[in-house]
């Protein structure tokens, strides 16, 4: 699949190439298209997006292909000694490789007096005395399995700041910087008092349900804990993106879009010009000036703006896993972000992973026998709490439509 990737890539670059020389000589001859060149163009930028098309799909594919081949788990006992390891660390391997595996597939109630016991055991080894409203906890290496998911399928997780806790967290962020001045000999010494304000990392509560069938479990070639890994990152990763790119705060994560700085509002509500990117990406301090993020119809529009000798600032990717640029600064697409249109905020531009996303606790799965029973299915019902929060407003700002 790589080596079809790279060719594919290669041919995006030799036809953005062909389309370079076809405007550099229109311009150079400063005339306008012939009919031929014309029907060329746009011959050359339909290729062109078929072929990006294609890339985009393959390696979605290779994504989710590494996602169902990686390894099983981490070492369990993150490199203890023999002697080191104590009947905790075995309690909690017992759990996770063969008692939560059997939970998921068969419930509770077929567990064998021995394995409930097992349950119990590892409930006292956390410290939780009490069932999550009657679900399983979820071992620790399953919910970072997730967890790593996540940052692949969900952007925001891949630019943000990662953190696990277990309590609101109160985060200082500084509020204003030290003013020094040139002194003159034995004059007196200026005070600045640098301030800080605290901003609060909550936990909002996200989950659902998932149904099978009872022929679905029967068939002896099921992985349901691995089924169940890949529906709950697909899932979750749907809802916490968005959540963390335009989420109000009101039982969600306040999304970056909401506490970013407006740092350039177009003239119109449906273009956006050269100019306006430019005001855009210079508003943003030097340091924070990173990371462009956009939907992919805002990069299309982007992608056909010039600059004053005529070149496109805007460049593909030539190697694989390298994002395309504008003005040398990478593009990142998510289809959360707005679309060019009346008062939208359109584009992102700044330094993402002053947002931090927290997960919080244990996540929770329970496993309903019953509730679906008559239509032959059983479901399991997943919960976990996270927030996220851009801690520093002004490294991120936004292109707001008129």
């Amino acid at each position: 699949m790589n080596e079809k990737l790279n060719k594919l890539i290669e041919a995006r670059a030799k036809n953005f190439e062909a389309m370079k020389r076809l405007n550099d000589l229109v311009l150079s001859e400063d005339r306008a298209y012939t009919a031929v060149e014309k029907e060329q163009n746009e011959r050359m930028e339909a290729d062109y997006q078929d072929i990006e098309n294609n890339i985009e799909n393959l390696e979605k594919l290779a994504k989710r292909e590494a996602i169902l081949s990686e390894g099983v788990r981490k070492p369990l006992f993150g490199g203890k000694s023999d002697d080191k390891i104590g009947k905790d660390d075995i309690i909690k391997a017992d759990y996770e490789l063969r008692v939560f595996p059997m939970l998921m597939a068969r419930g509770f109630e077929r567990l064998s007096d021995a394995d409930k016991g097992v349950v119990a055991q590892y409930r006292a080894v956390l410290n939780v005395t009490t069932p999550a409203e009657g679900g399983y906890l979820v071992p620790v290496s399953y919910q970072t399995r997730i967890l790593e998911k996540l940052r692949e399928m969900d952007v925001m997780r891949g630019l943000s700041t990662n953190i696990r806790t277990s309590s609101t967290e109160l985060i200082p962020v500084e509020g204003n910087d030290a003013v020094f001045a040139w002194l003159d000999e034995s004059a007196a010494y200026g005070l600045s008092d640098v301030s800080f304000e605290q901003l609060s990392i909550a936990a909002y509560k996200a989950g659902g349900i998932i149904k099978v069938s009872e022929e679905f479990l029967a068939d002896a070639f099921v992985n349901v804990e691995e089924y169940l890994t890949k529906k709950i990152a697909l899932a979750m990763s749907s809802l916490q993106e968005e959540a963390f790119i335009s989420g109000n705060g009101v039982k969600k994560p306040t999304g970056v879009l909401v506490s970013a700085q407006v740092g350039k509002t177009a003239a119109l509500a449906s273009a956006i010009t050269v100019d306006e990117m430019l005001d855009l990406m210079y508003s943003v301090k030097e340091g924070y000036d990173k990371t462009l993020l956009m939907n992919r119809s805002t990069e299309l529009a982007l992608r056909k703006l010039k600059d004053s000798n005529g070149q496109y600032l805007w460049q593909p990717s030539l190697t694989v896993g390298t994002p395309a640029t504008f003005d040398g600064k990478p593009i990142v697409t998510s289809q959360y972000m707005p679309s060019i249109a009346t008062g939208n905020k359109a584009i992102a531009f700044g330094d993402f992973s002053q947002y931090t996303i927290a997960d919080r606790g244990v996540m929770s799965v329970q496993r309903l026998n019953e509730l679906y029973a008559a239509n032959g299915q059983i479901g399991w019902r997943t919960n976990a709490r996270v927030d996220g929060k851009l801690l520093v407003s002004e490294a991120v700002k936004t292109l707001v439509m008129a």
